[in-house]
């Protein structure tokens, strides 16, 4: 007689079980090689880790959050597309990450992500300083339009600074030159006050400034 070995043969059943997952992570990978080459086709940009300008991790970031909802992308295939675009020092990061974690994917979330990746490329102390740059930002010997992309670039990389559609009005409005001001008032353009900026209007008055009149004159 044979021995024993005392191990049951595996079931017809488990068999079944173990092909079925292993179709489906096989499916899995072919909807996400699918996902990429169709995510691709639209040219997400890329970033490579340039932490001294905030705008670049900012723009990235927004334009990513722009593709993923044109796209109906789910949110667990959001922050591996994600990865698949960082490059230079911005790869380098990520990689130091995946050896902290069991898994290849340290981020439960898109919001995991985003977090950590603020925190190494536009940390709270460089955020302070373009708080400190918006409120002594003057017009100078800038034109108005280069004085308004300016204003507007550091409104979008810290737009919780601003309170409301007024106070970004004011804001605005403190740094223009005082004799482009008083054009304003010369040509008897109507002012923020007037037109009653709280309406919902929160360019209304950089479009004064900007208005074909006061351009003209200036």
């Amino acid at each position: 007689m044979a021995a024993t070995t005392g191990l049951a043969p595996p079931s017809i059943g488990s068999a079944i079980l173990v092909a079925e997952e292993d179709a489906l992570v096989a499916e899995r990978a072919r909807a996400r090689a699918n996902l990429l080459m169709e995510f691709r086709k639209f040219s997400p940009p890329t970033y490579g880790g340039e932490i001294a300008d905030p705008w670049l991790v900012v723009n990235w970031v927004d334009t990513m959050e722009e593709l993923f909802e044109d796209l109906f992308i789910e949110e667990r295939e959001k922050v591996p597309l994600a990865m698949r675009c960082l490059e230079g020092s911005a790869y380098t990061w990520l990689n130091g990450l995946r050896k902290t974690h069991a898994t290849n994917n340290p981020f439960p979330s898109w919001s995991a992500f985003k977090k950590k990746f603020f925190e190494a490329f536009f940390p709270d102390s460089t955020k302070h300083q373009l708080e400190i740059d918006l409120y002594k930002l003057r017009q100078g010997s800038r034109t108005v339009l280069e004085y308004e992309r300016e204003f507007s670039r550091l409104v979008h990389c810290i737009p919780y600074v601003i309170q409301s559609d007024r106070h970004k009005a004011e804001m605005f409005a403190a740094g223009i030159r005082p004799d482009i001001y008083q054009l304003v008032h010369v040509l008897n353009l109507p002012t923020y006050q007037e037109e009653g900026l709280d309406s919902g209007d929160s360019l209304y008055l950089q479009k004064i400034f900007l208005s074909g009149e006061a351009r003209n004159a200036m």
